[in-house]
């Protein structure tokens, strides 16, 4: 498991609309790659999960008032390495 940590000083209303974004333009952007897309998300929480090339992939997002947590099950660390300049772009 890989994990990033980045701080925020958002509302988490406000943090899971922009991590909803963000997920929906990677969705969009690596959707030819990706299949079986599933979420789902709660007040303080999210996961995504997918398939992307044969490999079931999940991604975990858990917030606090300062900070969000991001988990990937990604071994390689690719999946982190494409969402996590995207997230903290969308919540700094």
């Amino acid at each position: 498991m890989t994990d990033n940590t980045f701080a925020h000083n958002l509302e988490l209303p406000d943090l899971q609309t922009r991590l909803k974004d963000v997920v929906s333009n990677v969705k969009r952007e690596f959707g030819g790659m990706i299949a079986d897309f599933t979420e789902k998300w709660n007040a303080t929480s999210g996961t995504i999960g997918f398939t992307l090339m044969g490999r079931n992939i999940s991604v975990t997002f858990e917030s606090d008032e300062e900070e969000l947590r991001v988990e990937s099950d990604d071994l390689s660390g690719q999946v982190l390495r494409i969402i996590a300049p995207k997230i903290k772009e969308a919540i700094q």
